[in-house]
């Protein structure tokens, strides 16, 4: 994404041509009513001008295409018929057309809401609509009270997210949030059809669970011939993933390392069947026993298994390492007779600096498992950033955090972070902390994605990711809220108006919004904060359909926290960072500046003695359209100058010694006030031999 021309190289002759013009001393020149630095600036949108930043998820394709619709047919034995019906969004070339890729994110979405791959689709192509049908064995399950739970959908959390339900004869209706929308890619509404006679509804959460009581089913008399017969089946995920070390064992987050299956294949009940589970050398023990006093014929059990890790031991995981997932079971048949099988097999436990690209449905968890607040070496960068500014920002406001957010990225420039593209392969990939882009230097998207939240999060501040999981067009960006604006509400003389109680009426006049900010951007000295944030604005109004939105704070709510990383001494910090103190003596300021808007190219000459000239040039013919001299004063950090009438002051912050950004705080020209542009130093080309 190009927003500036390339600024042509500059002949000797023309850089001899400003100085000439600055020797005439008698020559000073009147700009028209508009100065020179409105006319570069002009061309980028200020920081405090959210109109092109999306106050909604980016992972919602449209507002105009309906919710999807999804209901749960629960038999007697806790078997679920499952249908998702989903309006298809239009395709981006042929919009009398349904994308693709959209079809494939509702199969995959219906996949990780019940876990199971064994998902039917029925597509309506005049509707834009598909059909989605499975069937789960052992979704509902009964308790050891006797009564029954169906897991559910997390969106319809009653506790966290505020989700209800009401009943319709046979059928439970859930309800989520409608605010939900704005996160959720999921349906916002269930209709769940239970077996006859059931009572006692009741909404649960952590898990989301609906509970309630069934009547028990005829059963015909056993004989002594009765023949007890299950099926059991173990499933264990390829790969665990260290970086969620602390959030496994959470079993209402449903993240299993393994699982079993259990069916009473026979015709009889069996009686006080229970299993548990235990992860070779990363475990202290095994798991406590999962029970079912009761499974009558044809009933499946599924228990998950969601293990409290060793993290000591995870953290020095530094190399994919193979363990041994053991598992053992008991349960009683008719004849009394008490049954004790095991089972075993392998799982990958991976580094905690692997994440797997391909699984969609933990890598949420996963990324805002890498956000790392409470790190020292965080905690350290987010109060240097602080420091630029005399006196602190207040991120409570949002000028303060729209400040912050310039300062952080201004700390990543002064310290010469450096973009890099992945080399790892479609499956795994290596990703930094923050405190590794810190000490490294550089950072893939996800890296410094990951370092700009927790920053920003260090602080206070509400941060999320926008994830676009393309296969080798994949994409990450941080975002950070920033909250509304308020201002009094003033008469005509501009007093402000209140009310009957004396309090100051007041007016929105900046919509909160979430503001994303592209960091690939960075270690491009010309491309300076504004313009990585009209480029995140621009990704997130432009978002592929696919898009994730990662809301962290909701999931550390939920209970994904980060992995406690080894003690660093303040040196590590101190040797890594190349400018930490961004406030220190500044390069020179006198020389030529130069840069480009459109087909226009500026060129501004500093001397020591406090005059400067200008001269504006046309890039396709080399005609001068302007020139003419004023003064300027610069202290180290503020630079005012004038061209009789206008006048303008602001602020540079240095990049290196050739590159600076120069940010508009007073001006005499309407707009001009909080704009910034970027300039680069001319050098004289060498004389030729």
């Amino acid at each position: 994404m190009r927003f500036f021309s390339p600024i042509p190289a500059l002949s000797k002759y023309a850089v001899d041509g400003l100085f000439r013009l600055l020797g005439r001393a008698a020559a000073a020149g009147i700009l028209g009513a508009m100065s020179l630095s409105i006319l570069v600036l002009s061309s980028v949108r200020a920081a405090d001008q959210p109109a092109t930043q999306s106050t909604g998820a980016a992972s919602r394709p449209s507002a105009t295409v309906p919710p999807p619709q999804l209901s749960v047919k629960l038999n007697s034995v806790g078997d679920a018929e499952i249908e998702y019906l989903t309006h298809l969004a239009p395709d981006k070339d042929d919009p009398k057309l349904p994308a693709a890729e959209n079809l494939d994110s509702c199969t995959g979405l219906v996949s990780t809401l019940f876990q199971t791959h064994n998902v039917q689709r029925r597509r309506d192509h005049v509707k834009h609509t598909v059909v989605l049908q499975c069937l789960v064995p052992g979704l509902g399950r009964p308790r050891s009270d006797g009564n029954w739970e169906l897991r559910l959908p997390e969106v319809f959390d009653a506790d966290f997210l505020h989700a209800s339900f009401s009943i319709d004869g046979a059928q439970v209706i859930l309800r989520a949030d409608p605010r939900m929308a704005r996160f959720s890619n999921g349906p916002l509404e269930c209709r769940v059809t239970l077996p006859k006679g059931f009572d006692g509804v009741e909404l649960l959460a952590r898990p989301s669970r609906l509970a309630f009581q069934m009547p028990a089913p005829a059963l015909a008399v056993a004989s002594d011939k009765t023949v007890a017969t299950v099926d059991f089946h173990l499933d264990v995920q390829p790969q665990l993933f260290s970086c969620l070390a602390k959030t496994y064992g959470y079993d209402y987050l449903d993240l299993w390392a393994a699982r079993t299956r259990f069916t009473n294949t026979g015709s009889q009940p069996l009686t006080h069947y229970r299993v548990r589970f235990r992860l070779q050398d990363y475990t202290s023990d095994w798991s406590e026993w999962y029970l079912c006093p009761t499974l009558l014929p044809c009933q499946t059990v599924i228990a998950g298994y969601f293990p409290i890790l060793d993290l000591d031991k995870v953290a020095r995981t530094d190399g994919t390492r193979r363990e041994k997932l053991q598992v053992q079971y008991e349960y009683t048949q008719p004849d009394g007779a008490v049954i004790t099988q095991t089972a075993a097999d392998v799982i990958d436990i991976l580094a905690h600096n692997d994440i797997p690209l391909r699984n969609l449905s933990v890598m949420p968890m996963v990324m805002a498992s890498f956000a790392t607040k409470d790190d020292p070496i965080i905690q350290k960068v987010a109060a240097m950033v602080s420091a630029q500014v005399p006196g602190g920002i207040d991120q409570s406001k949002r000028a303060g955090r729209l400040q912050f957010m310039r300062e952080l990225y201004r700390f990543m420039l002064h310290n010469k972070f450096a973009y890099t593209i992945s080399s790892g392969d479609s499956g795994l990939q290596q990703v930094k902390f923050g405190r590794d882009v810190v000490l490294n230097g550089t950072g893939t998207c996800i890296d410094l994605a990951i370092f700009y939240n927790s920053v920003c999060e260090a602080v206070g501040i509400e941060t999320r990711f926008y994830l676009i999981p393309i296969a080798g067009e994949g994409h990450c960006f941080p975002a950070v809220y920033v909250p509304e604006e308020d201002a009094p509400v003033t008469d005509a003389q501009g007093q402000p108006i209140k009310d009957k109680n004396g309090k100051v009426v007041t007016k929105v006049v900046h919509e909160g919004a979430w503001m994303a900010v592209e960091t690939t951007m960075i270690g491009k000295p010309d491309k300076l904060f504004d313009f990585a944030l009209a480029a995140g604005g621009y990704e997130q109004e432009h978002a592929d359909p696919s898009t994730i939105t990662i809301d962290i704070q909701m999931l550390r709510a939920k209970g994904v926290h980060s992995l406690e990383l080894p003690h660093l001494d303040d040196s590590a910090l101190a040797n890594a960072l190349t400018n930490a103190h961004i406030t220190a003596t500044p390069p020179d300021l006198t020389g030529i500046w130069t840069n480009q808007v459109n087909n226009v190219i500026f060129m501004t000459a500093f001397r020591n003695d406090g005059s400067m000239a200008v001269v504006w040039t046309d890039a396709n013919s080399g005609a001068t359209l302007y020139q003419g001299t004023g003064r300027y004063t610069y202290d180290g950090k503020c630079l005012t100058y004038s061209f009789p009438p206008a006048s303008q002051e602001g602020t540079i912050d240095w990049t290196d010694a050739d590159h600076l950004s120069y940010r508009t705080v007073k001006s005499t020209v309407p707009g001009a006030v909080g704009v910034e542009t970027v300039m680069t130093r001319v050098k004289e080309e060498p004389a030729q031999k």
